[in-house]
């Protein structure tokens, strides 16, 4: 199965048809076809303060991926790997120390788990 990439971002929210309680989300940048409008992602709900939420959530969908990927660079770095294991014992007490260590070693797979998810990868 090929991997496909999303459209690229930034994403907006566009033309809320309260009529019919729906928003279009689309791409910020101009269409080629159509010069007044982005390219068009999704359709959400749009009417209770939950859809609204919810299509504010979709379109930061990209943005939010990429700061989740730029986190994950941070926190795989040598400099950061390194200064992780030399972590100051909290309070002088090593068993909080170990806590802390593994506080952020579930961070970086909760990360690695959102991103793989977000890219429909393993």
């Amino acid at each position: 199965m090929s991997k496909h990439t999303p459209t690229t971002g930034p994403w907006q929210l566009a033309r809320a048809d309260t009529e019919r309680c729906r928003v279009d989300i689309e791409t910020v940048e101009r269409g080629v076809d159509l010069p007044d409008q982005g390219n068009h992602i999704a359709v959400a709900y749009w009417g209770t303060p939950t859809e609204e939420a919810n299509a504010r959530l979709l379109a930061a969908a990209p943005e939010l991926l990429a700061a989740c990927n730029m986190a994950l660079r941070f926190l795989e770095s040598p400099g950061f790997v390194d200064m992780k294991e030399r972590f100051v014992p909290i309070n002088g007490d090593p068993v909080q120390t170990r806590a802390m260590q593994r506080t952020v070693a579930n961070r970086i797979e909760e990360l690695r788990a959102a991103i793989a998810k977000a890219e429909g990868t393993p």
